[in-house]
């Protein structure tokens, strides 16, 4: 596959993917904001974003991966809303029931 069919391929699938990745973050906005803009979610994520960067500049995902709440919120938001059918699985604590 040439240098230029890849290029086409790759854009394809990010124009493609572009819909479901907005009504992702549309969503996952919804939620943080369901209970009004003085949500406890929606306060904690602006102060640790807006605490680790000064400008928008500053701005990387590399450092993004850094947020622990930040990340929080994106795996919540995937759970409630997966990107594709499947979704993502969900690690939980197992259940005991009389002792077993």
């Amino acid at each position: 596959m040439s240098e230029e069919e890849m290029a086409a391929h790759a854009s394809t699938l990010v124009l493609a993917g572009g819909e479901t990745f907005a009504t992702f973050l549309a969503a996952t906005t919804y939620y943080l904001l369901k209970d009004g803009a003085d949500s406890e979610a929606w306060n904690r994520l602006c102060a640790e974003v807006r605490g680790h960067y000064q400008s928008y500049d500053q701005t990387k995902a590399a450092s993004a991966q850094k947020l622990p709440y930040l990340r929080a919120v994106i795996q919540e938001g995937l759970q409630i809303y997966p990107l594709g059918p499947q979704g993502f699985p969900r690690i939980s604590p197992g259940t005991y029931i009389d002792g077993h």
